[in-house]
Order: C-alpha cells, then sequence, then structure tokens
C-alpha cells in the first residue's frame, strides 16, 4: 500500500513537472528579441550610408545601445515608432571595459511605446566605407557594436559593376544580385 502511494505520488510529481515544462517552452521559444539592421549604401567613390535600424520586439518601455561614430561624422537619430525618453552618448568601451574606443561612442536610450514595439533609425556617413576597384569592392566596416542578446542583420548594397568581394568574415548567409 505505501509502496502504490509512493509510486502515485512520483508519477504526480512527474505529470507536473511535465506540463510545467510544455507550456513555458513556448514562452521561451516565443519570447521576443531586439533586432539592429544595418543597412549600408556604397556609391562608385567608396561614400557609404550607413542606416541602423532597431526594433525593440515587444510592446512598452526599455533601454538598449549602440555604437555610433564618435566625431568624424554627424549621427540623425530618430523614433520610427513609439517615443524615446532618453538618449545619451558615453565612451564605448571594448575588451571588458579596458579600452575605449577613439572612433565610437555608445548611444544609450530609452524608450517607451503605447501599441506596437518602439523602433528607431539612426544614420550616418562615412567617406570611405568601400574601396571600389571594378570589378572588385574592399568594404571597410563600420564598427558594429550592440548588446550581445540582440540579433544583428547586415545588408550591404555595391554600386552597379561590384561583382564579388573577397576574404567575407563572417561569411554571409545570403548573397544578392540586384541590377
Amino acid at each position: 500500500m505505501m509502496l502504490a502511494l509512493k509510486k502515485r505520488t512520483a508519477l504526480f510529481a512527474l505529470i507536473a513537472v511535465s506540463m510545467l515544462l510544455v507550456t513555458s517552452v513556448p514562452t521561451f521559444a516565443q519570447s521576443p528579441t531586439e533586432t539592429f539592421a544595418y543597412n549600408m549604401t556604397f556609391d562608385h567613390d567608396g561614400l557609404t550610408t550607413v542606416v541602423i535600424l532597431y526594433d525593440s520586439g515587444f510592446i512598452g518601455s526599455g533601454t538598449s545601445w549602440v555604437a555610433i561614430p564618435k566625431n568624424f561624422t554627424e549621427t540623425m537619430v530618430s523614433p520610427v515608432k513609439g517615443q524615446m525618453t532618453s538618449m545619451m552618448r558615453a565612451p564605448y568601451r571594448m575588451s571588458g571595459g579596458a579600452y575605449v574606443h577613439s572612433f565610437y561612442d555608445n548611444l544609450t536610450f530609452s524608450y517607451t511605446s503605447g501599441d506596437e514595439p518602439f523602433s528607431m533609425r539612426a544614420t550616418f556617413n562615412m567617406s570611405n566605407g568601400a574601396m571600389i576597384v571594378e570589378p572588385n569592392g574592399f568594404f571597410f566596416s563600420p564598427q558594429i557594436g550592440t548588446p550581445s542578446s540582440a540579433r544583428v542583420k547586415v545588408r550591404l548594397v555595391f554600386p552597379d559593376g561590384v561583382e564579388s568581394l573577397s576574404e567575407i568574415e563572417p561569411n554571409p548567409i545570403r548573397i544578392d544580385s540586384v541590377g
């Protein structure tokens, strides 16, 4: 009798734990992730326009940060959906905080949104973001700095005539040829 009661108790405990895990898996799988989408467009002289689109991934308020140029170009920042409640530049620290980047700042921003996820746009130009020697291009990336938990996508758009890039690191997921 005692053995049967212990088995039933163990079975109920196993069922309770299993149900807890089953009901919480979709929550983890569907948890929102903030996204930074970098779009870099190059002209024939190597002038690069960088547009960073941020999407919070959830409705409500929050805080995030992104690396932006310190002083070699002007950066325009504007909300697309929702409101920015604060924005502050600070030194961009790398290597565990031991090194302050010479050319980039940390732009920390807070936001709130009502009925859809917050999004914002940051835009800047780099005079020599790429060196174009057709049919090849040599690309100098701006510093891509975001929270480690964020998803980052980068899209490069080269002018007509550029047919290949060599020594790409990391390897692109997809390469499209347009035009």
